[in-house]
């Protein structure tokens, strides 16, 4: 095998391997998303008396049966999550979760997080936009597929 042929092979490796660590990265949960799961599985489990782990199974996306997704749905409305930047630092981000549950009742769950531990969406979101908050919309699997 030439050397151009065996560069050219190795810089294609390199490629597949970059795109592939792209695709994983995108679908790990952040440790944002993992509050927003976790809270959420904790106030939908209280309201509609599903178990803890079916109703975190049924937000990850695993072994949802149409009864839990009925339920879950008859429960939460909507879900908005609002990141704002901390005035005078990079590193750190105030975020507010606010859920709407059927009955008109809202909770809020505010926290600081770090940069890194936001969403690659949310970060791009801030790069491009130069904006201080970003708004988000979350929505279970079913509703977002």
């Amino acid at each position: 095998m030439s050397v151009p042929v065996a560069l050219l092979l190795v810089a294609g490796c390199a490629v597949v391997i970059v795109v592939i660590a792209r695709v994983v990265a995108n679908r790990s949960p952040t440790r944002v998303d993992a509050v927003i799961d976790s809270s959420l599985a904790d106030e939908v489990a209280e309201r509609t008396g599903l178990s803890l782990d079916v109703v975190q199974r049924a937000l990850a996306g695993d072994q949802v049966t149409a009864d839990v997704t009925r339920r879950i749905d008859a429960c939460l409305v909507a879900v908005d999550v609002e990141t704002t930047r901390i005035d005078g630092r990079h590193d750190r981000v105030h975020v507010r979760r606010r859920a709407v549950f059927h009955g008109g009742e809202v909770r809020e769950l505010t926290w600081e997080a770090a940069w890194d531990d936001l969403p690659d969406s949310v970060r791009e979101q801030f790069i491009r936009t130069d904006e201080t908050s970003v708004l988000g919309v979350w929505a279970p699997p079913w509703r977002s597929a």
